[in-house]
C-alpha cells in the first residue's frame, strides 16, 4: 500500500496547486480590470483586494480544516458554529478595511485630471466629466449593504469549496477501494498459488508412487508433467501474469495428471478452443 499512499499524497499535492492557481487568477483579475491606458485605479483594486482577501481566508478554513475535521466526521453542530465564528470576524474586519481604504482615498489622493472624451471607469476620488454629475449618496453603498454583500459571497463561497472538497475526497477515497481490491485480489491469488503447490505436489507423488510398480512407462510421463507443472508454478506463476495459451497448456497437464487417480470408468472432458486469443491473464487463475 505504499504505492498507492505515495498516489493519494500526489493527488493532494495537485488539489493545492489547483487551488492555489486558482486564487492567482481570481486575485490578478482587479488590476487588469481597473487598469484603463496609463491610469491604475488603485483604490478599487485594492478594495477588491480586500474582499478577495476575506473570501480566502473562509475558503482556507472551510477547505482545510472544518469540512475534513468536522464535516466528514458528522460533526454538523461544530462545523456550522465554526463558520459562523470565521465569518463573523473576518467580514467585521473586511468591512472596517474597506471603509478606511475607500475613506484614505477619497481624502488623502488629489483630484485626477480626464481628458474630455476619454472612455475611462470614474473612481470614487475622481471628478466627473464636464455634463455629468454623481451623487456620492446615491452611488455609494452602505455598511449594511457591504456586509449583505460579504455574506452572499460567502456562502456561495462555501458551497462551492465543500462540493469541490467533497468529490476531492469521493475521488480519493475510490480510488483507495480500488487499490484495496487489486491488493486483496493479488492476496487472495498467492494464498491460492501456495495452497496448490503442497497439495497437488503430495498428490500427484504418491500417484506417481503408485504407478511405478504398475506402469513405468506412464510413470515416467507422469514425473516430466509434473515437472513441467512444478516450473510454471515456480517461475512462470511468480512473474505475476502470463498468456492464456500458457495456462491452459497448465491446465491440460494439471488435468491429464489428477486422470491418474481415477479408472477409466470416470469420463473426464477438458474442451479448449482452436484459436486461442492473446491476452494475458493472472497466472495460475483456472485453478
Amino acid at each position: 500500500m505504499k504505492k498507492s499512499g505515495s498516489v493519494f499524497s500526489e493527488f493532494k499535492n495537485i488539489e493545492i496547486i489547483i487551488y492555489v492557481v486558482v486564487w492567482l487568477i481570481v486575485f490578478s483579475i482587479p488590476f487588469f480590470r481597473y487598469r484603463t491606458y496609463n491610469l491604475i485605479l488603485w483604490d478599487k483594486i485594492y478594495i477588491d483586494w480586500i474582499k478577495m482577501a476575506a473570501l480566502l481566508i473562509i475558503f482556507a478554513f472551510n477547505v482545510s480544516i472544518f469540512v475534513p475535521s468536522f464535516l466528514f466526521k458528522r460533526k454538523y453542530y461544530a462545523y456550522f458554529i465554526s463558520l459562523f465564528l470565521i465569518c463573523s470576524t473576518v467580514i467585521p474586519l473586511a468591512v472596517w478595511s474597506q471603509i478606511r481604504v475607500d475613506s484614505y482615498f477619497n481624502t488623502n489622493m488629489p483630484p485626477m485630471e480626464i481628458s474630455s472624451g476619454l472612455p475611462m471607469e470614474l473612481s470614487s476620488n475622481m471628478p466627473a466629466p464636464e455634463g455629468y454629475h454623481i451623487d456620492k449618496q446615491v452611488t455609494e453603498k452602505s455598511t449594511y449593504t457591504i456586509i449583505a454583500d460579504y455574506l452572499i459571497f460567502s456562502i456561495l463561497l462555501i458551497g462551492a469549496s465543500t462540493t469541490l472538497k467533497i468529490a476531492s475526497r469521493w475521488i480519493t477515497e475510490e480510488n483507495k477501494r480500488r487499490d484495496i481490491e487489486k491488493e486483496q485480489l493479488k492476496t487472495e491469488l498467492a494464498l491460492l498459488r501456495h495452497q496448490v503447490n503442497p497439495h497437488f505436489l503430495m498428490n500427484t507423488l504418491n500417484n506417481i508412487h503408485a504407478l511405478i510398480d504398475i506402469n513405468v512407462e506412464t510413470a515416467k510421463d507422469a514425473v516430466i508433467k509434473l515437472s513441467v507443472l512444478m516450473r510454471y508454478l515456480l517461475y512462470d506463476s511468480a512473474q505475476g501474469k502470463t498468456t492464456l495459451a500458457k495456462e491452459l497448456e497448465f491446465m491440460e497437464s494439471y488435468i491429464a495428471l489428477m486422470k491418474l487417480r481415477y479408472t477409466k470408468k470416470v469420463s473426464i472432458k477438458f474442451i479448449v478452443p482452436k484459436k486461442i486469443p492473446d491476452i494475458k491473464i493472472p497466472a495460475t487463475l483456472f485453478i
